[in-house]
C-alpha cells in the first residue's frame, strides 16, 4: 500500500484507491458467488433432512402405536 501511495503522490498512478478497489471487488466478488451458493446447497439439503425427519418420525409413531394395539395397520 505505501508503494502505491508513493507513485500515487508523484502522479504516476493517478487513481490508487480505485485501482486497489476494483482489485478486491473482482477477488470478493468470486468468493460471494460461491458463499451464496454454498448457502443455498446447505439449505436445500436441511430442507430435505428436515422432510426425511419428519416422515421417519411419523413412521416410527404409528409403527409404535400399532405395536401396543392402538391403530390397526394398514398393510
Amino acid at each position: 500500500m505505501k508503494f502505491l501511495s508513493a507513485l500515487a503522490a508523484d502522479g504516476t498512478i493517478p487513481d490508487v484507491e480505485g485501482i486497489i478497489s476494483s482489485n478486491l471487488s473482482a477477488g470478493f466478488d468470486a468468493l460471494k458467488e460461491n458463499v451464496s451458493e454454498s448457502m443455498a446447497r446447505q439449505e436445500k439439503i436441511l430442507a430435505t433432512v428436515q422432510v426425511c425427519s419428519i416422515v421417519s418420525c411419523e413412521d416410527i409413531v404409528v409403527e409404535g402405536m400399532s405395536q401396543k394395539g392402538l391403530i390397526q395397520s394398514q398393510q
